[in-house]
């Protein structure tokens, strides 16, 4: 069951949300959202928000899939977090900003085990919570169809308990990331490219025992596409992906696409 209440009074804008889960299996559950916008002038606007989510274990973790190897824990309780965002916006005529910084809590994260003298895999409550943080910058400028261009970065924090309690960096979670992007369309011509980076992240090598922390190295990916107009619902169009063809992976051992180049025709009847 959910219930939201909005409001508007002049510069102030506010919204209000509670749900309520029921199970057969869990504990019942109420989470809130809350957020807050207001406009302080010239252009300028403050928000903040807090909000709380619950994720239930799936059949898998429940019950397993397969006895000889993985074995399903009917024990396990929802994970549930909880997170606070703050930020700063501006907003002038084709010219936005904004500046957000967030903190965020999971707790009773379901992790898989693995017993050494049976070998066999399951799953388990994380007894201790990991957390994350970080800061997003976000800008768009525009000079109305022929140009518009937008740039974002982020600066994640992450981190989650080792097998001794301690903090250590989350895996697959780049502290740096961030991209640029333009497109626009003069007469019968639309275009556009991007950049995007992302930063250094450690994942972990299980083909070795006992497993090891690895770091996966950062890569730039490019793109972009050109289309013309040849009459109005028809367009031709090109578009490369990983146009300077880059090495990479997001996962370890998971190979990722290399140059890509694409043309075709895209009808668009009515348009």
């Amino acid at each position: 069951m959910t219930g939201e209440w909005r409001a508007d009074a002049g510069p102030i804008s506010a919204d209000l949300a509670v749900r309520h889960d029921a199970f057969n299996r869990f504990k019942d559950a109420t989470t809130i959202r809350a957020s807050l916008l207001a406009k302080v002038g010239r252009g300028f606007s403050i928000a903040g928000s807090y909000g709380e989510g619950i994720a239930q274990p799936t059949f898998f973790d429940l019950f397993g899939f397969f006895p000889n190897s993985f074995v399903g824990n009917p024990s396990l309780k929802p994970e549930n977090s909880r997170e606070f965002e703050g930020s700063l916006r501006y907003r002038k005529a084709s010219f936005g900003a904004s500046l957000t910084a967030y903190r965020q809590r999971l707790k009773d994260e379901i992790i898989d085990t693995f017993d050494p003298s049976t070998f066999l895999s399951s799953t388990d409550n994380r007894k201790t919570a990991s957390r994350r943080s970080g800061i997003e910058a976000q800008a768009d400028w525009s000079l109305g169809e022929k140009l518009r261009i937008s740039a974002n970065y982020s600066y994640v924090r992450a981190s989650e308990p080792n097998d001794l309690g301690s903090g250590i960096r989350e895996a697959r979670r780049p502290k740096h990331s961030g991209a640029i992007s333009a497109d626009g369309r003069i007469d019968r011509f639309t275009y556009g490219a991007s950049m995007a980076y992302v930063g250094s992240r450690i994942d972990t090598d299980f083909d070795v025992f006992p497993y090891q922390r690895v770091r996966l190295g950062s890569y730039w990916l490019a793109g972009a596409r050109l289309g013309f107009e040849v009459t109005r619902g028809v367009q031709l169009f090109t578009r490369v992906a990983n146009a300077f063809d880059a090495n990479y992976q997001d996962a370890l051992g998971y190979r990722t696409e290399g140059r890509s180049i694409y043309g075709g025709i895209r009808l668009a009847r009515g348009r």
